[in-house]
C-alpha cells in the first residue's frame, strides 16, 4: 500500500465531526453515496497521474465493506502499487495471470482488507456518457460485485470521478464522501 493505514474500524458510516471532515462529492452529492474515500489517497493518485499525463496508470483499490443502519457502505483506506500498463490488455492479462496473488497481498494487510475495485488514470478514461467502454468491460469482468467500484482520473480533463453499480446493474457515475481527519490545535497536520 502506498498510503498509511489508518486503524479506524468502521461499523458505521464516518460522520462529519471534531475529529473528521466528511464532504459529500459527485452526483446526487446532496444525498451523498455510500463510498468513503480517504482524501490523502486521493491527492497521491491525482498527483500520480498528473506527473504523467500520457500514461495510463492502474493500481486495486484496498479497504473494507461492511452493513451500516442504512445499507452496505464501503471505506476505501488505500490502494497497490501503480502500474504502468502498455495497454487496458496488458492490465487485464496481469490480473488473469496474478489475480490470487494481488488479492491475497490486498487481504493480508494489517487489518486485513478486501479489493473494492481499482483505479484507472490517463487521458481517455471518460467519454462524454460516462466511463468508457473498454473500461466498463474489465469492471465488469474483474471488479463486478456489487461493493467493487472503479475510481477515474482524466489527466486530459482534470476530473475525477467514481462508478458502480446501481441496482439494475448499470455501471454508473456515484456519489462518494471525501474524509480528512481534522487537524487539531496544537497537533500540526492530521495524519
Amino acid at each position: 500500500m502506498t498510503t498509511p493505514l489508518r486503524r479506524l474500524d468502521l461499523r458505521h458510516p464516518v460522520v462529519p465531526s471534531e475529529q473528521w471532515d466528511v464532504r459529500r462529492m459527485g452526483p446526487e452529492a446532496a444525498g451523498g453515496g455510500q463510498v468513503y474515500l480517504w482524501e490523502d489517497a486521493v491527492e497521491e493518485l491525482i498527483y500520480a497521474g498528473l506527473s504523467a499525463p500520457r500514461s495510463l496508470q492502474t493500481a486495486l483499490l484496498a479497504g473494507g465493506s461492511w452493513e451500516g443502519p442504512d445499507g452496505r457502505f464501503i471505506e476505501v483506506r488505500g490502494y497497490t502499487e501503480l502500474g504502468r500498463p502498455a495497454d487496458l490488455g496488458a492490465f487485464c492479462r496481469e490480473l488473469t495471470e496474478d489475480w490470487t496473488l494481488v488479492r491475497n497481498r490486498v487481504a493480508r494487510r494489517d487489518p486485513p482488507m478486501l479489493v473494492l475495485g481499482w483505479v484507472v488514470m490517463g487521458p481517455d478514461v471518460t467519454t462524454g456518457d460516462g466511463l468508457a467502454e473498454e473500461l466498463q468491460r474489465v469492471h465488469r469482468t474483474f471488479f463486478n460485485l456489487p461493493h467493487q467500484v472503479t475510481l477515474t482520473i482524466s489527466t486530459s480533463t482534470s476530473t475525477v470521478a467514481l462508478y458502480g453499480f446501481d441496482e439494475r446493474g448499470r455501471l454508473i457515475n456515484i456519489g462518494f464522501h471525501l474524509v480528512r481527519r481534522r487537524a487539531h490545535r496544537g497537533s500540526g497536520t492530521a495524519r
